[in-house]
């Protein structure tokens, strides 16, 4: 059996576990939901037959102990906020695991601790995809971070590469696994300069995401070489540059479309820009902006007000017409008549 859940509760508590045991329930997928340590144990006990798993974890306490080995689990897909001694144990109790994907916060392991570890608590993976975010100070911490997935282990037998993303001040790092296994991929950074890396033989492979359907970004400068063909939801800071816009050429599957602009930003260009891609993607919920803000980033400092000249450019433009909501500064009481 095949248990499918995917809610959107006000709190844990909400959501009653099982108390009965299941034999049936082989693969089970639950979004949306965070478990802690008793709730995952309680969870275990009651599929003792349970192959496949896909859910989030809280925090586990270093002391989580698992009273059984779950030597049913030969597939699981976890998001863990932090990476305890409690999940750990978790992954060590599941010695027929085949398939490990991942999405780790802080703290991280290095190449030579998840050999070790695999060589000795998971000796039938196959599969393993995993997804961090982490901070280094500086860009030999990075290289030395690499080194450690560039051994005959990572590289030659099993053939598990990554690639790293970063920025200038090294506090937003991005470390995954090729191809790209996730449905979401966010890049936020402060600058523009970023820096890729890769343990790939050719630089140049797996620069097909098809598996991303969000993508969220305040910086386009690493991803205009990456082709995407499956984006739905798009998350971005305008202005781009003119290669994201020719990496970009259609979003024929993008439904739902959120920007902003920096405070410093070109009022003209960024409309032009959303314009652009509007334009580009005919699937979108609603053919028109719903909500245009032009406030947000502004209105307190006041560091930024339309003029009549950019009021006339604004009403001429078909954004104007698509509009629903409006919320904007302006320097002049008479361009609200305008308006």
């Amino acid at each position: 059996m095949f248990c499918h859940l995917d809610m959107h509760l006000s709190s844990r508590g909400n959501f009653c576990l099982p108390s009965i045991r299941s034999k049936s329930i082989e693969s089970l997928w639950i979004k949306n939901m965070t478990f802690d340590s008793s709730a995952l144990i309680r969870l275990f006990r009651c599929t003792p037959n349970l192959r496949y798993l896909t859910t989030s974890v809280d925090k586990l306490p270093n002391n989580t102990q698992f009273s059984s080995i779950l030597s049913s689990i030969s597939s699981i897909d976890l998001v863990v906020d932090h990476l305890t001694n409690g999940s750990i144990n978790l992954l060590q109790q599941m010695p027929n695991l085949t398939s490990l994907t991942l999405q780790l916060g802080k703290p991280f392991m290095n190449g030579h601790q998840w050999k070790q570890f695999i060589l000795d608590y998971l000796p039938k993976l196959m599969t393993f995809r995993f997804l961090m975010f982490f901070s280094l100070n500086n860009e030999e911490e990075i290289n030395e971070f690499i080194d450690t997935y560039r051994t005959p282990f990572w590289l030659i037998d099993h053939q598990w590469f990554l690639r790293c993303h970063w920025g200038l001040d090294f506090k937003n790092i991005y470390v995954y696994t090729l191809p790209y296994a996730f449905s979401f991929l966010s890049f936020i950074q402060n600058d523009q300069n970023t820096f890729t890396m890769s343990t790939c033989p050719n630089k140049n492979d797996y620069y097909t995401y098809n598996r991303v359907s969000t993508l969220l970004s305040s910086n386009d400068s690493f991803i205009y070489h990456i082709h995407f063909n499956n984006i739905r939801h798009l998350e971005l800071t305008l202005p781009v540059s003119d290669h994201f816009l020719t990496a970009f050429p259609r979003f024929d599957r993008l439904i739902s479309l959120t920007v902003s602009s920096d405070s410093d930003s070109d009022v003209d260009i960024v409309l032009s820009q959303l314009q652009i891609l509007i334009n580009r993607a005919p699937c979108l919920y609603f053919n028109s902006i719903r909500r245009l803000d032009l406030i947000s980033g502004h209105y307190l400092k006041r560091n930024y007000c339309f003029n009549s000249e950019q009021c006339t450019t604004f009403l001429r433009s078909s954004l104007a017409k698509q509009c629903h909501v409006l919320e904007i500064v302006i320097n002049d009481r008479s361009n609200i008549e305008k308006l």
